[in-house]
């Protein structure tokens, strides 16, 4: 396989941001040719070449740091790189960037952020004395009601390079340069509550001067002293070559129900009921997503039919009896029986079965929760109230008066008229119970952020946010696709997971509130391809899931079971043919093949029921391992980029001591990878578990049965070597 070209905008400068706490937005203006700028970015906001405006951007300036990346830079201040939809946080925030600039007696904007819809932005500024050498820096603060503070330093050297840091906390406003605190003043009041238009060059005239900025970016909590001295010098430890170091910082904490699967009308006659529990136990599947998909606003819980599709124009079946899947035949014969976490997804939409109305709070909500939790005792205790109500080209079913999706995203939306009512009904007949509503993202655009999200956060009443995450732009190309941290790939979640901490925190939320009620390695979430019956999947599977955890995610469920579960002409893609796979012309995103279907297209490729399709590899290595463990903790890694391209790695705490997951990408050779631990220097035993390539290739025969293997090292000093197989997942258990 030949592996995709070296990332350019890549260093271990860059990795020690990328696992920062708070740091949700992060750019490398770094490529060494002028006429290509491209760069490095953590979030949804790529500053590319659509997002650039004016002539005088160019690349090849050495920057300040001796780490092989470059800087942008402009002379005539009338070009900038610009982006919007970015969320700030309100209370407490860092922005920080190297700067380098010519004196000349102007005044110069480096980096700015404006609110939408609101009068309230935050910006560093150069102002530059006449005649003189030395130039000032202004870090400036305009607050929701458009009243302005300043923080500022002056004496600095031109044409040299400074790390400027402008901090925010309820109340305080500080401008630290070159490590150093220089400027604070107190202000009153908070930002917007809006998304943010972000600049970086925003310019203001003809100037003929020279600035240039490196390493920019965006935190949701403010640094203290000690973090902006550690981010001017940072301390950046060496990986062994080719290898992996696991450093002690704690990131998110680790919740068993990331490992969870929507139900999208999974056939629970007997036969495949029996077939599921098999393969759901084996999986070490934890949660459950009831009921999934477009079902939702159009589901009957008393179950009769329900035919607000109909009504609506949406093309969405409803839930019929020839699948025996009802609330209660879910709870009892699959959650119950599994130990599922179960999270019900509340008819907001309508009120089948006469379908006359937009959902009722009381017939949907507080009596579907006293049947639940007080008559049946099932215990729900995740309740989410309607499915993707902020989109207006999807499934959802919206019966109130001037729904959101009917107005094309140009009025706000009445969903925060009504969903407070679910809320209350619900909290009054169970208190215990959590509710979380639907939430625009990733980087939807203007008008879902706008007439959606920001009124959202303002209005409803809620417990978490629901984020669908859909990553993959293109299909999954086993060079390409796969290595997540190259802009090109598409399917970073990173930032967009740290952005809606942001929005949690602007709500006074925890900030880890995130339930990812669907999921999977599907361009945009549609079409099954190639790659759904490849050996890429338990890769892709086991990295999101690490993404989950490391954001701190509590709830996260796989989309789907019960679209059927076979491998199926129908609903194919074609375009990811070069992922490898021993089976063409089919696929599925379910975790279990629970039988033979008729009227679907199925192409037998020798799955028996009850057998793990190979999206579910993934999380059974992760679950039989025991790496997902409630309340550990991931950390975080630093990998050898340059000797290692092919690598991804994470890690977490475990039973006190390390467990560390590492992901060959490579297709075609297997890797020695040493492992170090920055805290624990020997221990009694290492456990390796290994799922890839080569149990896969069994299923070219039809045997699809192989799993995860385990093998026990001895006693261990100084960290470990372990071989990992091509395209492989793989988890370390130091003991």
């Amino acid at each position: 396989m030949e592996l995709p070209r070296a990332n350019a905008c890549q260093s271990a400068y860059d990795s020690f941001y990328e696992t920062e706490p708070g740091v949700f937005a992060y750019w490398a203006l770094c490529e060494k040719q002028s006429d290509d700028l491209g760069f490095d970015y953590l979030g949804a906001w790529p500053l590319a070449h659509g997002f650039t405006h004016g002539l005088g951007i160019q690349g090849g300036v050495a920057g300040p740091v001796p780490d092989g990346e470059h800087a942008a830079q402009t002379l005539d201040s009338q070009a900038k790189l610009e982006q919007q939809g970015i969320f700030l946080n309100k209370h407490a925030g860092t922005l920080a960037l190297w700067l380098n600039a010519d004196a000349g007696g102007y005044p110069l904007m480096a980096e700015s952020m404006t609110a939408i819809d609101g009068k309230s932005s935050v910006a560093v500024e150069v102002l530059q004395k006449t005649d003189s050498k030395e130039l000032c820096v202004r870090g400036s603060f305009r607050t929701r009601l458009g009243e302005s503070f300043h923080v500022e330093h002056c004496d600095l050297r031109s044409d040299s390079w400074h790390r400027i840091v402008m901090t925010w906390n309820e109340g305080e406003l500080s401008l630290y340069v070159d490590g150093t605190l220089r400027s604070k003043v107190s202000y009153k009041e908070l930002l917007d509550d809006a998304i943010f238009y972000y600049q970086l060059f925003p310019g203001c005239c003809e100037t003929g001067k020279q600035m240039s900025i490196a390493k920019a970016l965006i935190a949701n909590r403010a640094w203290s002293a000690a973090e902006v001295g550690d981010d001017f010098k940072p301390k950046l430890s060496s990986p062994p070559a080719g290898g992996v170091l696991v450093l002690p910082l704690r990131l998110g904490v680790i919740h068993r129900d990331v490992l969870g699967y929507v139900d999208a009308n999974q056939d629970l006659s007997p036969a495949p009921l029996a077939a599921l529990l098999t393969g759901l136990k084996l999986a070490g599947v934890t949660a459950l997503r009831y009921t999934g998909g477009g079902f939702p606003d159009a589901d009957n819980w008393r179950g009769g039919k329900a035919d607000c599709t109909a009504v609506d124009g949406q093309t969405t079946p409803s839930r019929t009896g020839t699948t025996s899947n009802t609330l209660q035949h879910m709870m009892e014969a699959v959650a119950k029986p599994l130990g599922l976490d179960v999270d019900m997804t509340v008819n907001y939409g309508s009120n089948p079965p006469s379908c006359d109305d937009g959902g009722s709070a009381q017939r949907n909500g507080a009596d579907l929760v006293s049947f639940a939790n007080q008559e049946r005792k099932y215990g729900i205790n995740r309740w989410e109230i309607g499915n993707e109500q902020y989109s207006y080209d999807g499934p959802n079913i919206d019966l109130h008066p001037n729904p959101y999706f009917k107005s094309h995203g140009h009025e706000l939306s009445t969903y925060t008229t009504y969903e407070p009512q679910f809320y209350e009904a619900i909290k009054a007949v169970d208190p215990t119970v959590r509710i979380a509503v639907p939430s625009a993202g990733p980087n939807p655009g203007y008008d879902p952020l706008v007439h959606y999200q920001v009124p959202l956060l303002k209005q409803a009443k809620f417990d978490a946010l629901i984020l669908h995450s859909y990553p993959i732009v293109d299909p999954i190309t086993d060079g390409s696709t796969l290595y997540q941290e190259r802009v090109d790939a598409g399917t970073q979640v990173r930032g967009t997971l740290l952005s809606f901490q942001t929005q949690l925190l602007n709500a006074g939320k925890p900030s880890g509130a995130i339930w990812v009620t669907e999921w999977n390695g599907e361009e945009s979430g549609n079409q099954w391809s190639k790659q759904s019956m490849g050996a890429v999947m338990p890769l892709f599977t086991a990295i999101q899931i690490a993404e989950f955890m490391q954001a701190g995610v509590e709830f996260a469920t796989w989309q789907a079971q019960g679209e059927t579960a076979v491998c199926s002409t129908y609903n194919y893609d074609a375009k990811g043919e070069s992922a490898y796979n021993w089976w063409s012309g089919c696929g599925n995103t379910a975790l279990v093949y629970t039988g033979s279907t008729a009227n679907v297209g199925e192409v037998q490729v020798g799955l028996k029921p009850g057998d793990l399709m190979p999206a579910a590899r993934g999380f059974q290595i992760l679950s039989q391992s025991g790496f997902v463990k409630d309340g550990e903790h991931m950390l975080r890694v630093q990998t050898d980029a340059a000797g290692a391209p092919w690598l991804a790695a994470y890690a977490a705490t475990h039973n006190g001591s390390y467990a560390v997951l590492l992901i060959n990408r490579d297709a075609d050779h297997e890797h020695a990878v040493p492992v170090r631990l920055a805290e624990r220097r020997a221990g009694d035993a290492v456990e390796v578990w290994s799922y890839g390539k080569r149990q896969y290739d069994r299923s070219r025969s039809g045997d699809w049965q192989a799993g995860p293997v385990m093998t026990r090292m001895p006693s261990w000093h100084d960290g470990t070597e372990v071989v990992l197989p091509p395209l492989s997942v793989n988890v370390i258990i130091f003991r």
